[in-house]
């Protein structure tokens, strides 16, 4: 609001301006021709050299501005210049040296400067725009902290807390006092008494006729033995402009009382009453002084705040001085304090009767007026109305507030805000994580761990710091996908959560509840602005972390670039993730991609760009790194295969042609992505087995078995040297399936009902002599599952691949390339098998590695 009255003055100042330079054309044209006209503007002349010097003398201007950052500054200038160019241009006040280059054109020098502040004066009046509308989508008007500050007119009293404050004024003003008349103001540290007080001292000061307010405030007072000197002082001061003879006899009275008081100084502080240079009575001094106090025009107030910022011995001096010292008549004093800290150091004075002392002093304690839960989520919406975005603004004042402020249930966590300043505390903590990872997190859930924080930091840091003890992570396929829950003592459904039980002896049982609360709201419930941020809470192992960091570290991927890159402009795609890839940040795009839902696509493009990506760059690096993991596969295939209605319908206008051709064009990475495209294709070919031919969709088991033999084609022909594990292991997956429909299954031999597909054992077959078969023959070797220290032979994956045992054996001696002892140990094991006619081997393995 102030920005925008500080902007509509600006405005209104412009505006002056232009009439002023309007009204005063004529006088103001004298001036600058006396000034610059004739002294310099006519003296120049057309030439080439005038239009160099003019038009470089233009450039640099240009170029030192072009970049400046104080646009409202230079947009001023440059309008200025403007609005004097229009007004004497072109009216007959002088005549326009022409351009020597330009002169055909009748331009004149005055007409290029012109056409050069024009140009960046729009690049300035743009770049305000701009940045302004950014400000207005992405930051609060006030990107700062909040001030604490007390309120100090009716106009701010958020609270509505004035109208009491007037009719404390209004009795005030009405009491008649003979001696001090002292209101204590009691409410707990931070509650609002200082704005309290203000209230009533702005309703006292609106008066026809006002008392003197005065501000006594202790803690300028360096010692307790200074606090009766400065109070004194204070009073002298403030009482010479109504009263000096009252305030010398103030200042006497001091000295005396503290035995500092001589006969000159008397004479000299009191020749307006001789009678005090005589040793007269202390007593009688004190008398003489309230005879005049109460003679005074005005009554006196007199503020002390904060008593309760004080040390024991300081609360003590200060309330004896309202009890004694100077219990004047017609002084009100007006004492903030919380009682319950005033009594804790009074209990040091006088261990029986303390709780009575105040009664002594106080002639009315007033307690803070309460403030109603709508007040208090007024303010909290004041605030953070500065720092969050609309729909963030909407969803505290529609749904956080309803549901905890304006609940009835006991657990409501409005209860975590107790006075103003902790909503002022509260609102400045949350601003630095907002700022920080309110893009990468989700609003709702950072909401509730920030107020975790801030009420009870014990169960915040033990949420983070034994979150093995009081987390499970869920048990998902999918490791992307897995969860955080609470862990509970026990499996039974009502027990409690550990992370409760671990707090019960710091906290007590009220707020044992209110954490429980806030913990269900983030876990159980799982409350997020929109569903589609469901990746960015608490609960993703992944974004944990930043609610507790709040910073993206230097291993993270930023959920904010992922979504401006990702689901922004379709061009940004590749570069970004070609980026991501160079930081080595394959797992965690890998894990991100594959929490997208069919929805979270923007369309067919991004769609069609990320999925290529992703399996083109991605995994192969993902591979590379972490290895081949069926997981990554199998969420894959249940996104972009499993969905295929819905992908068709969302994105290819529902032309199934057109998505077949993206599949083929997404399984067609075999060069960079075999591995991966191969285990994909055998999932599917055997899901299509599992179904019967007419619930088989419209991709074939032709069409992924051509993928399995090109990936298998791939996988073989990037290593010369050898047959590779991966490799090995794709080749065993490459299958032909037999099923008969019509007979029981159960019955039916496994082994008799699939084959390695011969294409595929053709394309192995012809790389056998020209590499190293290490692990091919370590794969046809396994433990006897029934014992560990014998082994046995795959039958069905020599008969299928070699036809035989000789043929095997054959294979292996005229292999060059594998190393002899590899040979010998796995020729001898197959002369024990075959001597054994084909049981378990017990054997000992020095150079063959047998998992």
């Amino acid at each position: 609001m102030n920005n925008k009255k500080h902007n509509n003055l600006g405005f209104i100042y412009f505006l002056l301006l232009l009439g002023l330079l309007i009204v005063f054309r004529e006088p103001l044209a004298n001036l600058i021709d006396t000034m610059l006209v004739k002294p310099i503007f006519s003296k120049v002349s057309s030439s080439l050299a005038t239009d160099l010097a003019i038009l470089s003398s233009l450039t640099i201007m240009i170029c030192l501005l072009w970049d400046n950052k104080d646009h409202k500054w230079i947009i001023k200038c440059l309008g200025t210049l403007l609005i004097l160019f229009a007004i004497y241009r072109f009216g007959n006040y002088w005549s326009y040296t022409l351009s020597y280059l330009l002169g055909n054109t009748h331009l004149a020098y005055i007409d290029l400067t012109a056409i050069f502040v024009s140009i960046l004066f729009g690049r300035h009046w743009y770049l305000l725009c701009a940045r302004q509308h950014d400000q207005g989508e992405n930051t609060a008007a006030n990107s700062g902290f909040i001030e604490d500050n007390s309120i100090e007119t009716e106009e701010h009293d958020t609270y509505e807390r004035s109208q009491i404050a007037k009719q404390i004024a209004n009795q005030i003003l009405g009491t008649k006092n003979t001696r001090s008349f002292a209101i204590g103001i009691t409410g707990v540290y931070g509650s609002g008494k200082t704005s309290f007080i203000n209230l009533i001292t702005n309703a006292l000061e609106k008066e026809t006729h006002p008392p003197l307010i005065i501000n006594f405030n202790p803690w300028n007072a360096e010692t307790t033995a200074d606090l009766q000197k400065l109070f004194f002082d204070e009073l002298s001061i403030s009482l010479g402009k109504e009263d000096s003879a009252l305030s010398s006899h103030l200042y006497n009275y001091y000295r005396r009382l503290n035995g500092k008081s001589t006969f000159v100084g008397n004479l000299v502080n009191n020749l307006r009453d001789v009678s005090v240079i005589f040793n007269r009575d202390l007593d009688d001094e004190k008398k003489k002084i309230n005879d005049m106090m109460i003679a005074l025009s005005r009554k006196i107030i007199i503020v002390i705040d904060d008593l309760d910022r004080l040390h024991n011995e300081e609360v003590i001096e200060v309330l004896r001085l309202i009890r004694n010292t100077a219990n004047f008549g017609n002084i009100t004093y007006i004492v903030a304090y919380d009682k319950r800290y005033v009594e804790e150091s009074l209990k040091k004075l006088n261990k029986r009767s303390y709780k009575n002392y105040l009664d002594k002093i106080f002639q009315i304690e007033i307690p803070l007026p309460k403030a109603e839960s709508y007040l208090i989520a007024n303010a909290l919406i004041k605030h953070l109305e500065q720092i969050v975005r609309p729909n963030e603004l909407s969803y505290v004042r529609d749904q956080f507030i309803n549901l905890n402020f304006d609940s009835e249930y006991e657990e409501a966590i409005s209860a975590a805000f107790n006075s103003h300043r902790d909503i002022v505390r509260f609102v400045n903590s949350f601003s630095i994580a907002y700022e920080m990872i309110s893009e990468e997190v989700d609003f709702v859930q950072l909401l509730y761990i920030q107020i975790l924080k801030f009420r009870y930091p014990i169960a915040y840091d033990t949420l983070y710091d034994r979150r093995k003890e009081v987390l499970i992570n869920s048990s998902s396929t999918f490791i992307y996908n897995q969860t955080y829950s609470l862990r509970k003592i026990s499996e039974n459904r009502d027990a409690e959560y550990t992370i409760l039980d671990i707090l019960k002896d710091d906290l007590n049982l009220y707020d044992l509840t209110q954490v429980k609360y806030i913990l269900n709201h983030l876990f159980a419930l799982n409350l997020t602005l929109h569903d589609k941020y469901k990746t960015r809470t608490i609960t993703n192992p992944a974004v944990f972390e930043l609610f507790f960091t709040s910073r993206i570290s230097s291993v993270g991927l930023s959920e904010r670039g992922f979504v401006k890159h990702m689901l922004g402009d379709v061009t940004l795609i590749n570069p970004y993730i070609d980026n991501q890839l160079e930081k080595g940040f394959s797992t965690q795009l890998t894990h991100r991609i594959l929490k997208m839902n069919i929805q979270d696509f923007i369309d067919r493009d991004h769609y069609e760009n990320i999925a290529y990506a992703f399996i083109q760059k991605i995994i192969p690096a993902y591979i590379n790194e972490k290895g081949m993991q069926e997981s990554i596969v199998s969420g894959f295939i249940s996104t972009h295969l499993d969905q295929w209605e819905q992908i068709v319908n969302k994105y290819y206008d529902r032309s199934i042609d057109a998505h077949s051709r993206h599949v083929s064009k997404l399984l067609s990475f075999h060069e960079e992505a075999y591995l991966f495209i191969s285990e994909l294709a055998r999932k599917m070919i055997l899901r299509k087995e599992d179904m019967r031919q007419e619930d088989r969709n419209i991709i074939s088991i032709e069409f992924f078995l051509d993928k399995q033999l090109k990936s298998l084609t791939a996988g073989v022909d990037s290593n010369s040297q050898i047959i590779s594990p991966e490799v090995t292991w794709m080749f065993w997956g490459i299958r032909r399936y037999y099923r008969n429909d019509n007979e029981d299954q159960s019955k039916e031999n496994f082994d008799d009902t699939w084959e390695i597909h011969p294409k595929a054992v053709k394309i192995l077959y012809d790389k056998l002599n020209e590499r190293d078969l290490k692990h091919l023959l370590q794969s046809l070797i396994s433990r006897d599952m029934y014992n560990e220290d014998r082994y046995v032979l795959h039958a069905k994956l020599i008969k299928d691949t070699f036809r035989n045992i000789l043929e095997l054996r054959r294979i292996v001696n005229i292999n060059d390339h594998t190393a002899q002892e590899i040979k010998k140990e796995f020729l001898g094991f197959l002369w024990q098998y075959e001597q054994n006619s084909g049981s378990s081997v017990k054997s000992t393995f020095e150079h063959l590695e047998i998992n």
